[in-house]
């Protein structure tokens, strides 16, 4: 059985400075756009996902909603996940682990360094990508 991952960043970010709080920071006009862009670019490759699951962020959430919109997606698609907040590539791998097997299409939408090191880790583990 194929599975296909699609490790997404959050889109640009208001400063930390402008928000008040981390966890509360919402996407800027630029961020909205790259969102927008991102729904297309993965709808035009026919990338449709089973789960959207996000971290708890607001600029984590606003990326995921956006591109469930864009895609013309059920909103129930999209799931947070608090571990994914911030979290390490070993706290993503367990939220992956955990997502059910009927879900084929799979997008991850969180923060860096985690989503970073963790697609690198996967990328270490393929044969021929090490």
């Amino acid at each position: 059985m194929t599975r296909t991952l699609c490790i997404i960043r959050h889109a640009d970010a208001e400063e930390y400075t402008q928000a008040g709080r981390d966890h509360e920071r919402r996407l800027t006009r630029l961020g909205s756009g790259q969102a927008r862009q991102a729904g297309e670019f993965l709808e035009r490759r026919s990338l449709t996902p089973d789960l959207i699951l996000a971290s708890t962020a607001r600029r984590a959430r606003e990326t995921a909603v956006t591109l469930q919109a864009v895609m013309g997606l059920p909103a129930d698609l999209v799931k947070a996940e608090e571990s994914l907040y911030n979290g390490t590539a070993n706290a993503l791998l367990g939220a992956l682990r955990a997502v059910d097997d009927s879900v084929k299409t799979l997008f991850l939408v969180g923060h860096n360094p985690g989503v970073s090191e963790l697609a690198y880790q996967l990328g270490d583990a393929l044969p021929g990508l090490g």
